[in-house]
């Protein structure tokens, strides 16, 4: 299966070189996901957040643009604190959450970071356990 690294690195590159494309995966993937439903839980439009962090930790060129906060802010209609706080626990960025707690006063930042950082850890340690197995194939 040597051929199947090669095939991985080559989509990532793609990607990395074609920023829209890249978005219409992430929303794709997010809206997949989003549709699971196990044990009367969905995700909803807040997978396709996670669906970034996934591609952004395959590659680091692969990392959320800017603009993708900003629609999150905007289509969402979150507040700029809970925003704040998403992105922080989804890069799982406590520096970042004490930048967001200095910015506004009340405590959105931290409740929204409390949300994202387990279920943005379990996503990590599982794409580490992805990566190796299919390295060790």
């Amino acid at each position: 299966m040597a051929g199947s690294g090669g095939f991985m690195q080559s989509m990532l590159t793609l990607l990395a070189e074609n920023q829209l494309l890249l978005l219409f995966v992430i929303i794709g993937l997010g809206y997949l996901v989003g549709n699971i439903r196990i044990a009367g839980f969905q995700l909803g439009v807040v997978s396709v957040l996670f669906a970034g962090i996934f591609l952004g930790a395959l590659d680091r060129r692969l990392g959320l643009p800017e603009y993708i906060y900003v629609i999150g802010y905007k289509f969402f209609k979150l507040p700029m604190a809970a925003v704040m706080g998403m992105m922080s626990g989804m890069q799982t960025q406590p520096a970042c959450l004490a930048y967001a707690n200095q910015q506004v006063p009340n405590e959105l930042p931290n409740v929204w970071y409390a949300t994202v950082y387990p279920p943005s850890m379990v996503a990590k340690i599982l794409l580490a356990q992805v990566i190796v197995s299919i390295l060790l194939r």
